[in-house]
C-alpha cells in the first residue's frame, strides 16, 4: 500500500500545485520552517510563502502509464515511482525507447494535469 505524505510534511524539492492558483504551475518547495512553507513557480517567476496549516498546495504525484516531461521537454511513459526520503523518482521509457529515471525535481513547470482528481493528493 502506498502511503502519501501529508501537507504538514513538506521536503525541499517536493513539486505541489495551488489549488487557488493553478496557472502558475508545478512549485517547489524551497524552505520549510517551523510554520511557513516557500514555493517557488517557475512557471511564473512567483515565489510564494504559505502557513504549513492552510497552504492551498496539493502533491502532485504521477502513476504508471502517465506521459510526463522534464525540463527540456522529452518525454517519459511512466513504468514505476518509488519514493527516497519523501521525493518521488519517476522510471520508465523515454522517446527514444530507452529507459531513464525522472526525478520529480526536474519534472517539466508547465506540465498539464488531465485529470485533477487522480493526479493531486493531501494529507
Amino acid at each position: 500500500m502506498r502511503q502519501y505524505i501529508s501537507v504538514q510534511d513538506f521536503i525541499p524539492g517536493q513539486r505541489w500545485i495551488s489549488s487557488a492558483e493553478l496557472q502558475m504551475g508545478l512549485g517547489t518547495v524551497m524552505k520549510v520552517e517551523h510554520r511557513t512553507v516557500t514555493m517557488l513557480f517557475l512557471a511564473t517567476g512567483e515565489i510564494r510563502t504559505y502557513a504549513k496549516q492552510t497552504a492551498p498546495l496539493s502533491r502532485v504525484s504521477f502513476v504508471p502509464g502517465d506521459t510526463l516531461l522534464d525540463h527540456n521537454g522529452r518525454g517519459l511513459i511512466v513504468e514505476s515511482v518509488s519514493e527516497q526520503d519523501g521525493l518521488l523518482t519517476y522510471t520508465g521509457t523515454d522517446e527514444d525507447g530507452k529507459t531513464v529515471q525522472l526525478e520529480e525535481g526536474r519534472l517539466n513547470n508547465f506540465i498539464q494535469l488531465n485529470r485533477p482528481t487522480e493526479r493531486l493528493f493531501s494529507g
